[in-house]
C-alpha cells in the first residue's frame, strides 16, 4: 500500500476542477492500494482511498505549518501537490524519501496576464518544478509548455475525466429549461459555457450570433460584462450568469451545438461534457481541443485565422441543416468520449503510483 499526502484541501465545491479530479480519482482506489490524506470539511464523507486529516489551528499560516509537520509524522510515499506557492513549506520540510508530485491542470507561462494570472513568482515556481520528481499533466498541449522550460523533466500525461453517469443524453428536458430560465427552443440552440474573458473569445461567439439568424444562442458564465455590450441589440442571444451543475447537464442534453472558440486551453471539460451528452461541438483548433475532438467525426475543429468566423458559420450551417449529420456526430461523440471516463483517469494514476516505480 502507498501513502499520499495532499497539500490541497478538499473544498467540496463542484466548480473546483482539481477538487473534482482528486475525489474522482481516489474514489477508484481501495484502502488496500492506497491512502490519500487530505484536509476536508467535517461533512465530507470519506470514499475509496481518501482519509480526512484533522487540524487544530484556524489561522491559514499555522494550518500550512501544522500540515507540513503532520506530513513528516505520517511519512507518506508521495507529496501530492499542484505547484503553487503554498507548497513551499512542504517541499522544504519533507524528508528526501518522500517524492514530490505536481498535478498540473494549466499551461506553464513565465509571466501571466489577465487571462492567465500567475500568482507564484517565476523563481519560486521554477524551484518547485525543478524539485518535482514527476509532473502529471492533463493534455499533450500542457505537457509541451512544461518541457519548453524543463526539457529533462519526467512529465506524465493522464487525461482528466468526465462523469459519464451525470452527462448523458437522457437528461434531455427542454420544458424544464424553458420554465426555469426562459430558454427558447423555437430554433436550434447554440451554446457557449465559460468565463467571459478575452482568451475564451466570447466576442467571436457574439459575432457569429449576429451573422447567423437561423439559430438561438445562449451564453453561460461569469466574467467581464463588457463583452455583452456588443450583444445588447441581438434578439437571438440570451445570457445567463450562472447555472447549477444539474441544470448544465440538462442544457448539454437539450441544446443542439456547443460552439466554443476559446484558445490555448490546457484541457476543456465543457467539451467532453457536451460530447458525453450527445451534443456535437465546434471548437477552435487550439490548445488541447484537437486531442479531444476528432474533426468531422464528433465535431469540427476550426483553425484560428482571419476568416475563422466564416468557417465557424459554415460548420454550424452544415450541422443544423443536416439532421443525419447531427445524429452521426452525436453518436460518435458519445462513443469517443468514453476514453475520458474517470475510471480511465484513475487507471492512469494507478499506473504511475502503483506500477511504475518512482519510489
Amino acid at each position: 500500500m502507498i501513502k499520499l499526502f495532499s497539500t490541497k484541501t478538499i473544498t467540496g465545491n463542484p466548480y473546483d476542477a482539481m477538487d473534482t479530479t482528486f475525489i474522482s480519482i481516489f474514489s477508484y482506489f481501495n484502502k488496500e492500494e492506497a491512502v490519500y490524506y487530505s484536509e476536508a470539511p467535517e461533512d465530507f464523507q470519506e470514499i475509496g482511498a481518501i482519509k480526512k486529516i484533522k487540524l487544530r489551528f484556524k489561522n491559514q499560516f499555522l494550518i500550512i505549518l501544522e500540515k507540513a509537520f503532520l506530513m513528516r509524522r505520517l511519512k507518506p510515499d508521495y507529496l501530492f501537490g499542484y505547484g503553487g506557492f503554498a507548497e513551499l513549506p512542504f517541499v522544504f520540510l519533507k524528508p528526501k524519501s518522500i517524492k514530490y508530485i505536481i498535478n498540473f491542470h494549466s499551461i506553464l507561462v513565465r509571466r501571466g496576464d489577465s487571462d492567465w494570472p500567475v500568482r507564484t513568482p517565476w523563481f519560486l515556481r521554477s524551484y518547485l518544478f525543478k524539485k518535482a520528481d514527476i509532473i502529471v499533466v492533463i493534455s499533450k498541449a500542457a505537457r509541451k509548455t512544461i518541457l519548453d522550460y524543463f526539457p529533462q523533466k519526467r512529465v506524465e500525461l493522464v487525461y482528466s475525466g468526465v462523469n459519464l453517469d451525470e452527462f448523458i443524453s437522457r437528461n434531455f428536458d427542454r420544458e424544464y429549461l424553458k420554465k426555469k430560465f426562459d430558454i427558447k427552443f423555437n430554433q436550434p440552440l447554440v451554446i457557449y459555457i465559460g468565463t467571459l474573458q478575452s482568451r475564451k473569445r466570447p466576442d467571436v461567439f457574439i459575432e457569429i450570433a449576429r451573422r447567423y439568424q437561423k439559430a438561438n444562442f445562449l451564453m453561460v458564465g461569469r466574467g467581464d460584462q463588457k463583452f455583452l455590450e456588443a450583444a445588447k441589440d441581438l434578439l437571438n442571444l440570451k445570457y445567463i450568469e450562472k447555472m447549477e451543475r444539474d441544470d448544465i447537464a440538462k442544457l448539454f442534453a437539450s441544446a443542439d451545438v456547443l460552439l466554443f472558440p476559446s484558445i490555448n486551453e490546457p484541457y476543456g471539460l465543457v467539451i467532453v461534457e457536451a460530447m458525453a451528452s450527445g451534443m456535437p461541438v465546434i471548437v477552435s483548433a487550439s490548445g488541447a481541443f484537437p486531442e479531444l475532438v476528432k474533426d468531422g467525426e464528433d465535431g469540427f475543429l476550426i483553425p484560428v485565422a482571419e476568416n475563422e468566423i466564416d468557417h465557424f458559420i459554415f460548420a454550424l450551417d452544415k450541422i443544423i441543416d443536416n439532421k443525419n449529420l447531427w445524429e452521426k456526430l452525436s453518436q460518435h461523440a458519445v462513443r469517443n468520449v468514453k476514453r475520458f471516463s474517470w475510471e480511465n483517469t484513475a487507471k492512469g494514476y494507478k499506473d504511475i503510483l502503483l506500477i511504475k516505480n518512482f519510489r
